[in-house]
């Protein structure tokens, strides 16, 4: 039942993955060859005037995803798309390809010593192990590349270093763009396509596209207007937001130069094309490091979260047990011992029956003490029947007029239903406290959506929340909510009453 409930391409990928056939390696080495060799061409189309025949490299980026990713061995898929794309000499052509396979494969042997083979954009360390893969990997080609061009005397001795330099900084661009793409992406997710997209998800990238459409349709130094809406992509929408918005800018950054426009068109050729790639380096390496700060923030805050939510479960856990202890134990002895001394004192004479009946008295008060201390650690009510009981025998008890509104609030979870029972308990008791003899006091309880709700507010005297600050018992009542994932407000002002506001999600 679980497989016939997979999408299509989820089918298809699990398949591929679990066939170790041969089919599936020519069907990989032929996949990655007809991608390497679209991405040469497409890299080629974006030629730009002077020395260089290419801004951004992106087949090199697209081998480093496919074998990071789909596995080594598929490598030959490079070394034939290389030989389909080369129309130089033997020789220089056979150096070339050489370089372009070697370093692909250099960096995915980096990529996985330094990162492993979880995901490298959900921490700073994963994205700069891959970074540092990356361009450790293409150093190697780009060596080898400039050195068959020397020595086919393509270039000179003298132009080595800004060869290397270009031919090195454009395959990084074009790596920086592809692969981060393929590792956000991959597996691709399963989207509902009957569900509109939130606000959240189109404004952040609708601000990367006008920011980057005024910035380089522009001759003006405004390039870093860009920044702020790839940082607000990254920081809403993640990984795949990032590499997206970065994907975008750089794409009209590219754009621009080879259409000899933006601010990165200089008369010099080799300085546009400097400028360019600096540009989207920076871009790219901040993006995705801002967006890995957020993921890695969103992890310790769910960490903290399940953390704060076992030791609230435990806490209700001991809470439960006392209790029961309690019940079984202690008062059922003292019970036993109430009955014992009831006959005793039937049996006795006058003298001993006086004394007998004050013992049993005495024990009498200890069973009732008990009993009051099981329900405050945990009522039985509250486990059987729920928070509004519970709280409806609170207000019986109270001193003052307390009224219990259930706005169908229903059953919940355990830790969720003591949460709101001994918050609201401490708001009860300080408004009994606190509000005057004459205040009367509602609870409501009630759900909204996925949420439920609680408010205890009084007619009292009030006072002023900012004057007071934080006391002890809004203190523990955030932080019993605050365990559970919900919030406590208190609003309150002299001569006004005293209202607490509770919101927990019960998922």
């Amino acid at each position: 039942m679980a497989t016939s409930s997979l999408s299509g391409v989820e089918r298809i990928r699990r398949s591929w993955l679990a066939d170790d056939s041969g089919v599936r390696y020519v069907a990989g080495v032929a996949l990655l060859t007809a991608l390497y060799y679209a991405a040469t061409r497409i890299s080629e189309g974006l030629h730009f005037a002077g020395e260089t025949s290419s801004i951004v490299w992106l087949p090199t980026g697209l081998g480093i995803a496919f074998l990071y990713l789909g596995g080594l061995r598929f490598w030959p898929g490079i070394l034939v798309a290389e030989l389909l794309t080369e129309h130089v000499p033997v020789g220089q052509a056979f150096g070339v390809t050489i370089g372009n396979t070697v370093e692909v494969v250099v960096a995915v042997l980096l990529f996985r010593q330094l990162v492993g083979r979880g995901r490298p954009l959900d921490t700073v360390r994963g994205v700069a192990g891959m970074v540092t893969a990356i361009a450790a990997g293409l150093a190697v080609g780009a060596t080898i590349s400039t050195l068959t061009l020397r020595l086919n005397h393509v270039v000179t001795t003298s132009g080595l270093p800004d060869q290397w330099r270009e031919w090195w900084l454009s395959a990084f661009c074009g790596a920086l763009l592809v692969v981060p793409l393929a590792m956000a992406w991959y597996p691709w997710p399963h989207f509902d396509l009957r569900r509109r997209p939130s606000p959240d998800a189109i404004l952040p990238l609708a601000a990367v596209v006008g920011s980057s459409a005024l910035v380089f349709q522009s001759s003006r130094p405004w390039s870093y207007l860009v920044f702020p809406a790839l940082l607000w992509t990254a920081l809403r929408l993640g990984q795949r937001g990032a590499t997206v918005a970065v994907a975008v800018a750089a794409g009209f950054a590219v754009w621009a130069t080879v259409n000899l426009l933006g601010p990165f068109h200089f008369y010099n050729a080799n300085r546009s094309v400097l400028e360019t790639l600096l540009f989207i380096v920076v871009a790219a390496i901040s993006t995705l490091c801002f967006a890995a700060i957020a993921t890695e923030r969103k992890g310790l805050a769910r960490d903290l979260r399940a953390s704060r939510s076992r030791i609230v479960e435990a806490a209700q856990q001991e809470r439960v047990r006392l209790e029961r202890d309690l019940h079984d134990g202690a008062q059922q002895r003292l019970v036993t011992i109430q009955l014992g001394l009831r006959l005793a004192r039937e049996r006795a004479g006058e003298d001993l029956a006086a004394d007998l009946e004050a013992l049993g008295a005495e024990a009498g008060e200890a069973v009732e003490e008990l009993r009051t201390l099981a329900q405050g650690i945990y009522p039985s009510v509250l486990r059987e029947s729920g928070v509004a009981d519970a709280l409806r025998s609170v207000a019986m008890r109270a001193p003052i007029p307390v009224r219990v509104v259930d706005g169908g609030i229903g059953r919940c979870s355990a830790t969720v239903e003591a949460a709101i029972y001994f918050s609201a308990l401490e708001a009860v008791q300080n408004s009994i406290k606190h509000a005057g003899s004459g205040a009367r006091v509602t609870v409501t309880l009630g759900r909204r959506g996925e949420a439920v709700h609680f408010a205890v507010a009084d007619d009292g005297v009030g006072m002023d929340v900012a004057a007071s600050g934080d006391g002890v018992g809004l203190i523990s009542m955030r932080d019993r909510i605050g365990a559970v994932g919900g919030q406590v407000e208190i609003v309150s002002a002299p001569g006004h009453g005293t209202s607490v506001h509770g919101t927990v999600p019960d998922s």
